[in-house]
């Protein structure tokens, strides 16, 4: 293919996703951004505002489902409370924010040099060519059971105990399917599930369901995990703290 029409279809990609308004921000919340990343920390963070003020009033009716520490929980009918409130919130996830990118506790910076090695690991697997990438996690054609996948998820599970609110919307932004492919898995799976007979199931229990079976493949394999999942690490953790 001609390098230009390459370069162009790159490009139109790329102005496709800004227009997302979660385009820097995504790049930014990479547990190890890169220093392109890094350079627009100020785009990501006008990101940031715009998509929790769009979802505030949504967060607010399902705090509880989204584990929203109550200091943010806001009076409904009061204007003014939800509007403080959602000022103290965004002005605390940006903070977590650039704490997130200039890490200066321990616990963080263990976190980002071990996903870093871990991906490092999978990338010399994957140029090997005696793996392959399935579902998103690599899949070893031995019966090798320390190969698997580092996930991205995982990372912002890890350090959710100092980024909690930046944790909560890693983790939205993860929940996101990333193609149009994936919302119409998405809506199979949900046919399945949440049929004539089974009508009556609440939210919480159907989404439970849907994720269930789209992320069953996931259940199969060891995978590579973060230090902090052992226990001598967290153990480690407490007694510094």
């Amino acid at each position: 293919m001609d390098l230009g029409r390459v370069q162009s279809l790159v490009s139109d990609r790329r102005t496709l996703l800004q227009s997302s308004g979660v385009y820097w921000l995504s790049l930014v919340l990479w547990p190890k951004a890169t220093t392109y990343a890094f350079d627009h920390h100020g785009d990501a963070c006008t990101e940031l505002e715009t998509f929790v003020t769009r979802c505030w009033p949504q967060w607010q009716r399902n705090r509880i489902a989204l584990h929203l520490p109550t200091a943010y929980h806001a009076d409904s009918v009061n204007a003014a409370d939800t509007q403080s409130k959602l000022d103290a919130f965004i002005n605390a996830v940006q903070e977590e924010l650039t704490w997130h990118l200039i890490p200066d506790h321990h616990m963080v910076l263990r976190h980002q040099s071990s996903f870093a090695v871990r991906s490092a690991a999978v990338a010399a697997r994957l140029r090997t060519g005696d793996r392959v990438v399935k579902r998103g996690r690599v899949v070893a054609d031995a019966d090798d059971e320390t190969d698997s996948c580092v996930h991205v998820h995982q990372y912002w599970s890890a350090v959710s105990s100092k980024l909690p609110l930046l944790s909560m919307i890693a983790r939205l932004l993860l929940a996101c399917c990333a193609s149009e492919a994936g919302v119409e898995r998405m809506f199979s799976k949900e046919g399945f599930i949440h049929d004539s007979y089974r009508n009556r199931l609440g939210n919480g229990i159907l989404l439970a369901l849907v994720r269930s079976c789209m992320n069953r493949h996931a259940l199969d394999d060891e995978r590579l995990e973060l230090d902090s999942d052992s226990s001598e690490a967290l153990s480690s953790d407490a007694e510094r703290e």
